[in-house]
Order: C-alpha cells, then sequence, then structure tokens
C-alpha cells in the first residue's frame, strides 16, 4: 500500500475517532465496530495486487521447478512429439497431480510444441474436468510428483492426495540433455523465453 494510501485511512481515522467520542458508550461501540469493519475492506482493495504479464515457463516453473527436474519423457511429449491421446493424458496428469492450473499447462503446451491444435487444449481441458468432477474415485492415473520426487496417483478431491504408487517405477532420466533431442528443446525455450510468450496473472 503506498504512502497516499495510509495518509487516507489515517484522516478518516481522527475523524471517525472525534465523532464517536461525541456520543455516549454504547454507540462508540457500535460505531467503532462498523467503522473497523469498513476500514479492514478498504485495505483489502486496496493492496490487492493489479493483473501482471507474466513468462509463460517462468509460470510454470513456479510449480513444477526447474525445466531441468523435469522427467524427460514429460519434455519429449511437450516439445518434440506430434500430440496424441497417451502423450495428452501423460501431460495433463503430470500438470493436474502438480497443481498447474489449466490455462498455465495448455498456455505452455501452445508455446512448445507447434503441432498442438485447439482439439488437443480441449482434450487437456477434458483430463482436467475429469480429474475434478469424480471426487470419489481413486486412481483415474498415475503422475510423478515434484514435491514427493515420487510417482503418486491421482485420487478424487475427496480422497487421499498422496497415495503412493507401489512399487515405485523404474528410475527414470531427468532434464533437456537426456531427453534425446536437447537442440530441438533449447531453440523452442529461446523462442518461449521472449516477450511473445507472456500471459496474464
Amino acid at each position: 500500500m503506498s504512502t497516499e494510501w495510509y495518509t487516507v485511512v489515517c484522516r478518516l481515522l481522527l475523524v471517525e475517532t472525534c465523532r464517536a467520542f461525541r456520543h455516549d458508550t454504547i454507540n462508540i461501540y457500535s460505531e467503532y465496530r462498523l467503522f473497523i469493519n469498513t476500514i479492514v475492506s478498504f485495505c483489502r482493495t486496496a493492496i490487492r495486487a493489479p493483473p501482471m504479464l507474466m513468462n509463460i515457463l517462468e509460470c510454470i516453473q513456479r510449480h513444477l521447478g526447474s525445466i531441468e527436474s523435469w522427467p524427460s519423457d514429460i519434455l519429449v511429449y511437450l516439445f518434440c512429439c506430434p500430440p496424441n491421446e497417451s502423450r495428452l493424458q501423460a501431460i495433463a496428469m503430470f500438470c493436474y497431480g502438480n497443481d498447474v492450473p489449466l490455462t498455465i499447462a495448455s498456455g505452455f503446451y501452445h508455446f512448445s510444441n507447434a503441432a498442438s491444435t485447439p482439439f488437443e487444449h480441449e482434450k487437456l481441458d477434458h483430463y482436467y474436468a475429469y480429474f475434478q468432477y469424480y471426487m470419489y474415485k481413486h486412481h483415474m492415473g498415475r503422475y510423478y510428483n515434484m514435491s514427493a520426487r515420487k510417482f503418486m496417483y491421482i485420487n478424487g478431491k475427496c480422497l487421499n492426495q498422496t497415495d503412493e504408487v507401489i512399487p515405485q517405477p523404474p528410475e527414470q532420466d531427468f532434464g533437456i540433455a537426456d531427453t534425446g533431442c536437447e537442440l530441438l528443446i533449447r531453440s523452442k525455450l529461446q523462442y518461449i523465453t521472449r516477450d511473445v510468450a507472456n500471459i496474464t496473472v
């Protein structure tokens, strides 16, 4: 909140204090209760951050960590392979399971894969809606959890959200270097980090 806002609030507080003390003590309590609630609401509105533009890569890395730490197969599906059902499902499960908002997941896929079309983005939306709708369904898919560094199941929102896959799949590769298409991915990342790949957050 800026200095100007603090000045306005302080002046309002001073005026209301003087006015309140002209009344009896019962009215003082009721007036202050209303006044404090008004000030709290005013301050919340004043300090709310305005929308801002942010690069899509920076946005998604806030949820998933550095792109160099992502599973290599997910990177291949995102950057190097034409879309198909199984690849889209893997991307959707990875992003949904790691709490990436749909707009960010879909936006990143748009910039990373030139072969993507509105149909693929509708499919991502379909998977997200499916996972959210079935609140009591077990094991709708499995994904690599970036925080736990383990494979976990996607369960409905009313069920256990830390349901580990047992046994865990064998060790897998991580990062761009182990994708087999490092040059292609890095060239696309150079494009994505330009201003053209910004979204409003």
